[in-house]
């Protein structure tokens, strides 16, 4: 078994150049090991540096004017490599475990060096109960005009924002969600995808430990932090009771187990529930076809950062500044084509989906085939893949494949939408398409003409019809007595005569 050494240390001298301390440093720690370690050592001393000159000195012959002056009897070590009785690896200082008894270190980089040393909790390993108090270190007192004030310590409240998300994580069944993607849900903690919300919280319950928790959300900016986190059937972990809300879920571990959680701090967590067949939004039961969709909403019930201009709110800075951009108005030409827009906003939008990632927007995520439109898209996943998102009606129960579909038969027969009027009579109309067949009526014009007969049509959708009969084309035909024909005007009227039913 190899045994292994991580070397981290520096000798003050001001007679040698940076090199020659550390090749005096690297020769000190040798021969102390030597005389300590030198029984029932069958292989090589493996000895990790963070320096690489010299690891170079001691494993190459050759000389630099810096090194010349080093006394010949420190050269043993390359005697020692050549024999194989000693080996130096180059470790990244990132990575150096000595790291942890020459310097102070985080949190996270303590973590990292006793489990490489080898050194285990005797319990259950807390961030609340191995870090330091973030009560009494985040705040500080300052002098500013010779009046006491509070103020936070740069990274602050960042601080108390992963210490809350990591105390849920680690207390609570509640999971993060990373986003929406391809194929369905993300983990925050790997690449797994899930369509379903229920098998990417038992995933991540299952397949992700507490060392990988403490880790959540490492290195954010604290204007770009949120968290969405499911917390359908949300649960305490520690006495196994159900909780309804997050807010609650915070108070209860303060409150009854003593947990540190800052209430000091904007909430910006957003919380979603998963259990029923439809996205809804629980707080107010709102229900939306995209997570996406979903997502921008919940910035209503979490009004963190306020615009000045329109008085909209947002969950995150980051999220208010890319928002105030579609208040500066002006000049802003395609970078492709000649279009102008009054926003740069609206002109990345363009410049991205119609130019530099049309192509990619429309990605299917089971197979990566790529396509210019999303109902391609849709269609696609329809057929290759199977995967039927049909929206149902709430009022009627109709099913739709897509979500414009759903949106225009809701507004058009539910909502009774008509904000088209006709300016010769009383009439509205859902669309502006249909305001225009109706007009007309009004004009008396005939431009669809009839290449048979040359009969003469107002509108393009009678002539179709019309074109039936010279292609006696009969559709429409009775249950009852076989008889078929070709519109459904006449075969309503045959049903009527003959039969005796209202159809």
């Amino acid at each position: 078994m190899n045994t292994k050494f991580y070397m981290k240390s520096e000798v003050e001298n001001s007679n040698f150049s940076h090199t020659e301390k550390r090749w005096a440093v690297l020769h000190i720690w040798l021969r102390q090991l030597q005389a300590e370690l030198s029984q029932g050592l069958n292989s090589a001393l493996i000895i990790y540096s963070d320096n690489q000159n010299a690891i170079r000195l001691a494993t190459t012959d050759c000389y630099k004017p810096k090194t010349k002056h080093i006394d010949i009897r420190l050269h043993f070590v390359r005697e020692n490599i050549v024999n194989s009785k000693v080996k130096f690896l180059f470790v990244n200082g990132c990575n150096m475990v000595a790291d942890n008894l020459t310097k102070g270190v985080t949190f996270e980089k303590h973590l990292f060096c006793i489990s490489k040393m080898g050194l285990r909790s005797g319990g259950s390993l807390r961030r609340s109960q191995k870090k330091f108090d973030l009560e009494d270190t985040i705040n500080i007192k300052i002098e500013d005009n010779g009046e006491g004030k509070t103020k936070s310590k740069k990274g602050g409240e960042l601080q108390k924002h992963r210490s809350n998300i990591i105390e849920i994580l680690m207390n609570s069944n509640a999971t993060p969600i990373r986003c929406r993607g391809g194929v369905g849900y993300a983990c925050c903690f790997c690449a797994e995808q899930f369509p379903d919300p229920a098998d990417l919280k038992r995933h991540t319950i299952e397949s992700h430990d507490e060392k990988t928790k403490l880790n959540f959300m490492k290195g954010k900016d604290i204007h770009k932090f949120h968290v969405k986190l499911d917390i359908t059937n949300l649960k305490c972990i520690i006495c196994h009771s159900s909780i309804d809300t997050l807010e609650k879920l915070i108070d209860h571990l303060k409150i009854v187990h003593k947990k540190t959680m800052f209430t000091d701090i904007k909430n910006q967590v957003l919380p979603f529930k998963f259990d029923s067949e439809r996205l809804a939004c629980f707080i107010c039961m709102n229900v939306y076809h995209k997570f996406k969709t979903l997502l921008e909403h919940m910035n209503i019930h979490y009004r963190n950062f306020i615009c000045k201009v329109c008085d909209a709110g947002f969950v995150s800075r980051a999220i208010l500044t890319q928002h105030a951009e579609s208040h500066k108005l002006g000049s802003f030409k395609c970078d492709h084509c000649p279009k102008i827009f009054d926003t740069a906003r609206k002109k990345r939008s363009h410049e991205k989906c119609v130019h530099t990632h049309s192509d990619t927007l429309n990605k299917c995520g089971y197979c990566s085939e790529k396509f210019k439109d999303y109902r391609k898209k849709e269609r696609h996943l329809i057929e290759v893949h199977g995967i039927n998102n049909n929206l149902k009606c709430q009022a009627c129960e109709k099913t739709f494949t897509n979500q414009k579909e759903h949106t225009v038969h809701v507004k058009r027969l539910h909502l009774m939408d008509r904000r088209h009027n006709c300016t010769e009579c009383d009439m509205t109309f859902f669309s502006s398409a249909e305001l225009k067949s109706h007009f007309v009526k009004h004009t008396g014009l005939r431009k669809f003409e009839c290449e048979v007969c040359h009969k003469a049509y107002g509108r393009k959708k009678t002539l179709r019809e019309h074109m039936r009969i010279h292609a006696d084309d009969r559709r429409f035909k009775c249950e009852y007595c076989g008889q078929a024909f070709v519109q459904k005007c006449s075969w309503r009227g045959h049903m009527r005569a003959k039969h005796g039913e209202q159809v």
